[in-house]
């Protein structure tokens, strides 16, 4: 038994150096892995991004004033038939209407002309012949003013001269307004032959501009109809030199958008180019999309080469500020702060100097303070800049301990999480953690001895047989389970489980060494696994 009680205690002082190396493991260096970035001067455009399309400077509407069957297209400057890009010049036919039905319409205007004009001749004969028949009647008239009413001339008589003279004065009048109706009637005719006499020039479609065909809407053949609106034939790009950009901006960026602004633009059909353009005005009539206010922008756009053409879609930057030469930091380095264990603690009370200037709200238009970090000989040291315009990635700074070259921390991971910083530390913390080990150890010997006394009286005992059942559970925690069946001791569990391995002994017959040997060990095994696990800042439940 005394060699028993000696192999438990080297077991003990063995758990303990265990327990002991284990913590002083957890008491190296720390290791830290630093992403920087070197800090450099560079320039900074801060820009607002859209999405617009190419347009023509202005696009020219042609369409049809008359109805009729298209029977031909003009030729072009290249003298091809009028089609898609097709340069023309202004006065050039592009297309032509059927001329016949405009051309009765003209012969039927001509013929009403004709007609007033005979209507005029008529009546100026009509006014003659009263005027004769006036005279007749006037001289009547007056013959018998001179006889008068008596026995040469009768009353009746007298009257009917009277009469006679004022019919024939309004008969006068009749024809003379009839002369004014009929010249009223030339002049309409005249009216009528000029309007299809001109319906008849519009069946030749004529360029009113000079430019290039965009677009052709009709074929040969096809019907045109003209009813109160003017129907469509050809769209026409007036010069393609100067083109415009019609870009839609969210009402969150359009405060920023002014007349005259700087705009860089891509298309996809020459990608890696960027072109130029300026602000020429903000279109008022705003747009709402799903809960989404947009405005147009218009933009100018030169195009002397004529490379761009019309309705690419455009990837649009309005440069909002451009700042040269300016230091630049990542937005990461910005928002980096280390751990507490990674500063000195000359470097904390700097840190914590600079707080109420970064605590500080922006007033009157200064612009908000920050810190970064540098990295010099293997340590931190914090550095109070002001922020300065942001394109999302980088940020302008300035400070006056910047410097260029320096090396800026953008993250930091620490590679050995349970080390510590402090060499002295790490000592006392390594003796302190062996004289633990090796004193929990001798306390659970002296339990374990107790135990083992106890059951090996029960043992003893030539009336009762029993079972004994040992289970180890390891994990995140330990259990302990003995249990003697019938008359015996039963002590209960402790910890949660993860995995169960049962070791069942018949006790009769067999060796009370064997026993104890078996039951230390396993004792032994759920008590090193226990410590491993605390010395992990892990919590041992006893329920």
């Amino acid at each position: 038994m005394k060699g028993f009680i000696k192999l438990i205690i080297v077991i003990a002082v063995l758990g303990g150096i265990w327990f002991a190396w284990e913590q002083w493991k957890g008491n190296e260096a720390i290791q830290v892995d630093y992403q920087t970035e070197p800090l450099e001067k560079g320039d900074l455009m801060i820009t607002i991004d859209a999405t617009g399309v190419t347009e023509p400077d202005e696009l020219v509407d042609v369409g049809a004033q008359v109805s009729g069957i298209i029977m031909e297209f003009g030729k072009d400057l290249d003298g091809k038939v009028v089609d898609y890009s097709s340069p023309v010049k202004a006065g050039q036919m592009l297309a032509e209407i059927d001329k016949l039905p405009v051309q009765l319409d003209v012969q039927r205007a001509e013929a009403s002309k004709a007609q007033a004009i005979a209507g005029i001749a008529r009546a100026k004969a009509d006014i003659q012949q009263a005027k004769a028949k006036h005279q007749q009647a006037r001289l009547d008239r007056e013959r018998a003013e001179k006889l008068g009413p008596g026995d040469a001339l009768s009353k009746s008589s007298y009257d009917q001269y009277i009469a006679d003279e004022e019919t024939a004065r309004a008969n006068v009048a009749v024809a003379e307004a009839s002369l004014q109706e009929a010249e009223a009637s030339l002049k309409q005719a005249e009216a009528a032959l000029k309007k299809e006499m001109r319906n008849l020039e519009y069946t030749t479609i004529q360029s009113p501009v000079d430019g290039v065909v965009v677009k052709r809407l009709v074929n040969i053949g096809q019907t045109v109809v003209s009813s109160m609106s003017a129907s469509s034939l050809f769209y026409i790009a007036t010069d393609l030199s100067k083109l415009k950009i019609w870009a839609a901006v969210n009402e969150a960026d359009i405060g920023s958008i002014r007349k005259g602004q700087e705009v860089l633009f891509t298309v996809d059909a020459f990608s890696g180019r960027k072109f130029k353009g300026t602000v020429d005005k903000i279109r008022l009539d705003a747009t709402m999309t799903s809960n989404v206010v947009t405005y147009i922008v218009d933009i100018d756009v030169p195009n002397p080469d004529k490379l761009l053409i019309p309705y690419l879609t455009a990837n649009v930057q309005f440069v909002v500020e451009d700042i040269r030469d300016a230091f630049l930091v990542s937005n990461a380095a910005l928002r980096f702060r280390p751990e507490t264990e990674l500063v000195s603690a000359e470097q904390k009370a700097a840190f914590e100097r600079m707080q109420p200037e970064l605590a500080a709200p922006a007033q009157n238009g200064q612009k908000k303070k920050a810190v970064v970090w540098e990295l010099r000989d293997n340590l931190l040291y914090p550095h109070l800049v002001t922020r300065g315009e942001s394109n999302g990635m980088l940020t302008a700074i300035t400070g006056e301990t910047l410097r260029e070259g320096m090396e800026i921390v953008s993250t930091a991971q620490i590679l050995n999480r349970s080390g510590n910083s402090e060499d002295g530390a790490s000592a006392s913390a390594g003796i302190a953690a062996a004289a633990a080990g090796v004193s929990a150890a001798a306390i659970i010997a002296v339990i374990i001895l107790v135990v083992l006394r106890l059951f090996r009286g029960a043992l003893a005992d030539g009336f009762l047989q029993r079972l004994l059942r040992l289970g180890f559970l390891f994990g995140d925690g330990v259990v302990f389970r003995l249990r003697v069946v019938g008359k015996g001791l039963d002590i209960g569990d402790h910890g949660v489980c993860r995995f169960d391995l049962r070791i069942q002994l018949g006790l009769l017959g067999v060796q009370f060494l064997l026993e104890e040997l078996l039951l230390v060990t396993g004792l032994l095994v759920a008590l090193l696994d226990g410590l491993n696990i605390l010395a992990r800042r892990h919590v041992l439940l006893f329920q």
